[in-house]
């Protein structure tokens, strides 16, 4: 138990130290960035980057699934099975890109770009680089996100925060060359941002198998009776992948689709501000749930039971914390971007409230998803992602983008309360 928290300290200070270091990056490069696009090319980015990232949703759950094996082979000392099923699904997820991308590319040929991203303000041209360059960016970053697995399985889960630590001082020194030298284009930003990310990650994957050479995958080691285990197990994390495209990252997409991209960019900026927060309580719950896992296995429910009582309090200061950035929101959003934003006065109150609830969902997801017991987790959010969808479509002709975030406020806060009960009835049958 005392190895065990040693470990989930560390990985959370160091996690915190690393998204530290990306939020202060993160504070130079915004205004950069919604200086250097324009108010339309900043939704049209927001809204491509967020709806092609879905496909780190549609990897049939292997990512989740392949974490959880990845960590019992560690927990229980078996690394011929960890470089087997790592090998095993590197070789999945490999074919999973190359049959999107076949499909990415046809659907570029059909689609009609400007109609589905509701402007007329960009031409084709540009629209179809844009995306065609975006969608291979992801899909490469989507194949490398692999190693986030490993780390986590290490429980090494601090390593993720460097890299996008080194991501970030990269973006940030070409989006300033840009604009120093004035190259303006969409297009030069994308590849930008694909660089600095690819580069980032290729980096820290050959820094740690340098360090670990024991444990390199290779195609003799795939097997498929390791595949079809992560599929069984796999298949149930897909499910909560496809619902948690609607809950969590589909707002810039419904928000261009039912309002127009020109909204976008002020309500992206103050979900931005609100992120900060969420993200360090996400460093915070990442290394917890490989510790979950472990836990699990070795059936510590103790540890467990007094770990949760511990992270459930954590609510208040977080609470704290949305309040004041809600009241200072504007004075933070002119600081930050140097922009007068048009702002809703209900918007930060109604994104304050989602803050809080992701933190009540995540406090309770991160052990359900660890044990692996995620039957009912599935059922509540294909009802909670139709209910953000519907919901949301119905509010924001009447309250904005403002509608877009109480849909989330609500549906969240109510999932969270459905995973504690989950957690709370698991808890009492296992001590």
């Amino acid at each position: 138990m005392s190895k065990r928290n040693n470990l989930v300290r560390k990985n959370i200070i160091l996690s915190v130290v690393f998204k530290g270091l990306s939020v202060g990056l993160s504070l130079l490069l915004l205004p950069l960035t919604v200086n250097y696009l324009s108010k339309v090319e900043y939704g049209i980015w927001v809204t491509l980057l967020g709806v092609l990232s879905w496909v780190n949703y549609l990897d049939i759950g292997i990512g989740p699934g392949l974490r959880n094996k990845l960590t019992e082979s560690v927990s229980l000392g078996d690394m011929k099975a960890f470089r087997s099923y790592l090998s095993s699904g590197i070789a999945m997820i490999g074919g999973i890109c190359f049959c999107i991308f076949i499909i990415f590319l046809g659907g570029l040929q059909i689609i009609n770009l400007n109609a589905f991203l509701n402007t007329n303000d960009i031409n084709g041209y540009l629209l179809y680089y844009s995306t065609l360059y975006t969608g291979i960016i992801v899909l490469l970053l989507f194949f490398f996100s692999i190693m986030d697995q490993v780390y986590n399985a290490f429980q090494k889960t601090a390593l993720p925060g460097m890299v996008g630590v080194i991501q970030s001082i990269l973006m940030l020194g070409m989006v300033y060359y840009l604009t120093y030298f004035n190259y303006r284009s969409m297009l030069y930003f994308i590849i930008a941002f694909g660089f600095s990310a690819l580069i980032s990650k290729l980096g820290i994957c050959i820094w740690f198998f340098s360090k670990h050479k024991q444990l390199l995958p290779h195609y003799n080691l795939i097997n498929s009776s390791h595949m079809k285990g992560l599929v069984t197990l796999s298949g149930k994390f897909m499910l909560l992948n496809l619902t948690c495209i609607f809950i969590y990252s589909s707002a810039n997409f419904m928000i261009t689709l039912r309002l127009g991209p020109e909204f976008v960019r002020d309500f992206d900026v103050v979900f931005r501000v609100f992120y900060f927060i969420s993200t360090l309580y996400f460093f915070m719950f990442n290394p917890l749930w490989s510790a979950y896992t472990d836990a699990y296995v070795k059936k510590d429910f103790i540890w467990i039971q007094k770990t949760l009582k511990r992270t459930t309090l954590l609510i208040i200061p977080v609470s704290v914390v949305v309040v004041v950035v809600g009241l200072n929101i504007n004075f933070i959003t002119k600081l930050w971007t140097g922009l007068e934003l048009d702002i809703p006065g209900s918007l930060p109150i109604t994104i304050g409230f989602y803050t809080i609830g992701l933190y009540w969902l995540a406090n309770w997801n991160y052990f359900i998803n660890g044990s692996g017991l995620v039957n009912i987790e599935i059922i509540v959010s294909v009802i909670a992602a139709v209910g953000t969808a519907i919901l949301s479509w119905m509010l924001m002709p009447i309250m904005g983008t403002t509608g877009m975030a109480l849909a989330m406020a609500v549906i969240v806060f109510l999932f969270g309360t459905a995973m504690c009960i989950q957690t709370i009835y698991i808890l009492k049958n296992k001590l």
